[in-house]
């Protein structure tokens, strides 16, 4: 596979990531539950940590079976982020 073309697979891979990890926490964002700062946090955080795992995936097909602990681990990031910052 050419390198641009990969290079394309895995960035439109990484914002479908970005995109499913954001729409599980913009509600929290728009209520003002969590700063802007923790929003971007917390999806650059997980969307890494998702990819890391996911380096020779293809499509995220994955975020199917796998969504729930992705949803999970964002969670996470941001109950970090509370306690690094108390």
């Amino acid at each position: 596979m050419e390198h641009g073309l990969e290079f394309l697979i895995v960035m439109s891979l990484l914002l479908q990531v970005e995109a499913y990890i954001k729409e599980h926490i913009r509600p929290l964002h728009r209520s003002h539950v969590i700063t802007t700062e923790q929003y971007t946090w917390a999806v650059a955080k997980t969307t890494n940590k998702v990819m890391q795992h996911h380096l020779l995936a293809t499509s995220a097909s994955f975020l199917i079976s796998e969504g729930e602990k992705v949803k999970k681990l964002a969670e996470q990031y941001l109950a970090l982020y509370n306690d690094q910052r108390h």
